[in-house]
This record gives C-alpha cells, sequence and structure tokens, in this order.
C-alpha cells in the first residue's frame, strides 16, 4: 500500500510513520519466501523503527475517528470494531493468535485490511494498519517481542482500538520468552485504556487465569495490577465476580501455607510473602467506592474474605521483614483504594498494626497507620481507636529505644517512622498525643534521637 494512502503529504512526522509502516511491509514480504530463515531480523528493527517514533502519533485522537475505522473496514476476521462487539471480537483474535503459527500475506488479516478513507493522516488509522501486520509476521521470539513493545509504546493511543490490541497480545504469556514484556505491555495497555478494556474484561481474566501457574513472581505481580485498573472500572457486581477470580485461589493458598506449612521455615515464610504480594497487586487499583448490591464494595467483599488469612500471617510476620512489608502493602493498599469505606473495619485494621509492632517494632507498620490518620482525620471511626493505638506504639518505641545506648542510631527508618507517625498525630488528632502518659518521654527521647547520623530521621 502507497505512502499517500495513509497521509496527505503535509505532515513530516506523519511521513516518517508511514514510510516506516511501508517498510515493516516490505520486510514481511520477504520474509514469506525467504529459505534461510534470516529475514526476521529486518522484520525486528522494522517494528523497532516504528515503535521509536510512536511520540510522533497523536495522544487521545477523537472517537469519530475510531467509528470512521470500524464503519470503513470491509475485510478480516475482526471486520466490526465498535464497542459492543468487542467481547467477541478479541475472542475471535485470541483464538488466531499471530505468535502461534505463521500466516501467509495473503491471508485474511486479523484486522481490517486498511486504514480506511478518512482523509489524511488518522491515528486510529494508521495503528489499524498497522496491527493488520501482525498476523503475517515471522514466527520468531525476537519478532514477537518487539511487536509486543510496539503495542505497549502506542498503549495510550489505542482507544477503541484496544481490546483488539489486547487479544494480540495476551498469547505471549505462553510462551516463556515472552512472558515478561506482555506482562509490562499489558499493564500500559490497562492503564491507559480501561474504559475501553471493560467489555472484555472476562476473556483477559481467563486468560490471566489459566497462565498464572506457568509465570514467574514478576509478571504475575504486573499483569495483576494491570487487570485491576479495568476492574475499577467495570459495575461493581462484574468487577466483584472478576477480583473473587483472581483473589480467592490466592486467599486459599495462603490459608493452605499458614495450616499446613512449618512457619518457622526460610521456603514457607518466602512463599508467604509471594502469596501476599500477589494478593496486594491484585486489589492494588480497585478503588471503587460503589457498593455491590446487599454487600459491600468490590474491594472490601475480598478483604473480609481475606482477613482471617491476614491475622494468621501477621502472627508469624516478626519471623520475616519481608514478610512484614507484604503484610503492611497490603493492609497500606486497602485504605487507600478503600478511602472513607473503610471505616467500619478501622478498628480491626489498627489493632492488627499495633499487635504486630509490639511483638516486633517495624517501621513498615507505623507507616500503615500514619496512613490510616491522614485518610480517617476528623472521624469518629479513628477518635475511637487511636487513642489505644498511639498509647500503645509510645509504649513499644520507648521500651525498644531505651533497650540500649544505641538502639536509637541503630533503627534510622524506626525513628522517622515513629516521629513521622506523631507528627501526623499532632496535625489531625492532637489530642491523642497530648494526653499520653508518656509525653515527658517522647521529648527526651526525641532529643536522643537528634544525635542520630541520618539525615531522614532526624528531620522527622
Amino acid at each position: 500500500q502507497k505512502v499517500e494512502t495513509i497521509v496527505a503529504g503535509h505532515d513530516a512526522r506523519h511521513r516518517i510513520l508511514a514510510e516506516r509502516l511501508t517498510y515493516l511491509r516490505a520486510r514481511i514480504a520477504d520474509a514469506q519466501h525467504d529459505t534461510t530463515n534470516t529475514t526476521w531480523r529486518e522484520v525486528e528493527t522494522a517494528l523497532f523503527a516504528i515503535r521509536v517514533a510512536s511520540d510522533y502519533l497523536p495522544v487521545d485522537p477523537g472517537e469519530d475517528e475510531y467509528e470512521d475505522v470500524t464503519r470503513t473496514a470491509t475485510s478480516g476476521s475482526l471486520r466490526r470494531l465498535s464497542l459492543a462487539s468487542q467481547a467477541e471480537a478479541a475472542k475471535m483474535a485470541l483464538e488466531n493468535s499471530a505468535f502461534s503459527r505463521g500466516r501467509s500475506a495473503s491471508e485474511p488479516g486479523l484486522l481490517p485490511s486498511g486504514p480506511g478513507a478518512t482523509g489524511g493522516f488518522s491515528a486510529p488509522s494508521y495503528l489499524a494498519a498497522v496491527l493488520n501486520e501482525f498476523g503475517a509476521l515471522p514466527s520468531h521470539v525476537r519478532v514477537a517481542k518487539s511487536a509486543i513493545k510496539l503495542v505497549g509504546a502506542f498503549a495510550g493511543r489505542f482507544g477503541g482500538l484496544a481490546p483488539t490490541a489486547m487479544a494480540l497480545i495476551l498469547p505471549g504469556f505462553d510462551e516463556p520468552g515472552l512472558c515478561t514484556t506482555t506482562a509490562s505491555c499489558l499493564r500500559e495497555l490497562c492503564s491507559s485504556s480501561a474504559d475501553n478494556l471493560v467489555p472484555i474484561l472476562g476473556n483477559m481474566v481467563s486468560s490471566l487465569t489459566r497462565a498464572m501457574d506457568k509465570l514467574p513472581l514478576r509478571p504475575q505481580l504486573l499483569a495483576l495490577e494491570a487487570l485491576g485498573y479495568v476492574i475499577a472500572k467495570a459495575e461493581p457486581g462484574e468487577a466483584l465476580g472478576a477480583l473473587e477470580v483472581l483473589a480467592l485461589p490466592l486467599i486459599e493458598a495462603l490459608e493452605a501455607e499458614l495450616e499446613h506449612g512449618d512457619v518457622e521455615a526460610a521456603h514457607v515464610l518466602t512463599s508467604l510473602t509471594a502469596t501476599l504480594s500477589l494478593l496486594t497487586a491484585a486489589c492494588r487499583f480497585v478503588d471503587i467506592r460503589s457498593a455491590v448490591p446487599g454487600r459491600s464494595t468490590p474491594l472490601l467483599c475480598v478483604v473480609e474474605r481475606a482477613w482471617p488469612a491476614i491475622e494468621a500471617a501477621a502472627t508469624v510476620a516478626h519471623r520475616d521483614e519481608e514478610l512484614v512489608v507484604a503484610l503492611t502493602q497490603f493492609c497500606g493498599n486497602v485504605l487507600r483504594a478503600s478511602s472513607k469505606a473503610f471505616a467500619p473495619h478501622l478498628d480491626v485494621m489498627l489493632s492488627l498494626m499495633t499487635s504486630t509492632y509490639i511483638v516486633q517494632p517495624a517501621a513498615p507498620l507505623l507507616n500503615v497507620i500514619e496512613t490510616a490518620v491522614a485518610i480517617h482525620k476528623s472521624t469518629d471511626a479513628l477518635r475511637a481507636v487511636l487513642p489505644g493505638t498511639i498509647d500503645g506504639v509510645v509504649t513499644q518505641t520507648l521500651a525498644h529505644f531505651s533497650a540500649s545506648d544505641s538502639a536509637i542510631s541503630a533503627a534510622p527508618d524506626l525513628v522517622y517512622g515513629f516521629f513521622s507517625l506523631l507528627t501526623a498525630v499532632l496535625r489531625y488528632e492532637p489530642a491523642a498525643v497530648v494526653a499520653s502518659d508518656s509525653l515527658n518521654h517522647l521529648f527526651l527521647t526525641g532529643m536522643r534521637a537528634l544525635s542520630s547520623q541520618e539525615k531522614t530521621a532526624i528531620s522527622s
């Protein structure tokens, strides 16, 4: 296809993009007749050339442009790209993976065969034309990786084409050499096009759950976080269903590890940390404030189901620093994502943080309490539980710092977390500190802390 069908010729940046697409098509055509299996390198280079020019494409083009692409599409298995047909369209594309089989250049593509006669340069038309070439790419892992990275580079520009792009990259989870690249691209696409991906949420969740056991930890974390963006845009009932599919197996795994594993063994503690991190990732961006009819918000429904396991994990957290971090990341995320909706459960959360801190003081536990203070300031729920929380934290911290002359200098992160928490409480709920029986000891401890060599500890 000639460059002139994509660009009118008046914009140099658009002409560069169009020329690079023409070059890609030529290299793909060469690869169809290659008997030496070497031209894939030129195809990879062509994909890279388009990717590095992604900034030349307009961001957030108008929906009317996507409608033009849909209306003028005349061939291909994804002929109609209207939002109403996205779920079926994505399913069809997923069943015809470009990464799992080679395709002839003359075979109908996965997208409309041309960019549509929209007049001049059109961002969706260009992206449709690029994606249309995926069906004929040479079957090589480095070509597939370059194609997935290309989708990630244009993630914020797909608009109504996002479900099709998503369906084309998801098969990358089936290839060990592509799973991390696919997970990173998935996160980019979900974070920038969540609204457009809601119609295929079920397909995305199904694809990920099938692949989860085969993926390393890092791609799992990225993929779960990515789906959270889309879940947060769905209706509460649909969001809860999707979140439960992702979270319940993790909660059950956490329960099984706590019930049957040797919680003193290092490998069990490592497994608990990984599972808790995955659960945090699944819930991280699900900040829906609307409740499911007859129930709570989707996130709080899952938290209520997970809470017994969270409490059990907290009882062994003192044995592993990374487990403490994973526990507090989960709790902090729940507080931030649910905001004021968490008020009825605030006493349970702060009680857990305090009891865990008393067993083994750790700065991340103080950070969670500080987050709760900042979010729930000036509320009855916080005022009811904060004095007891502060008394417990202050008593244990002063005892810890008094244990030896070097206790303060040896724990600058704890010094910082402790005085940062007190600062937040004094700012929002001063009575909880001023009324403390340990006020004089706090001043003396503060004076000792000023001798610390750690700048952040001194500043707090």
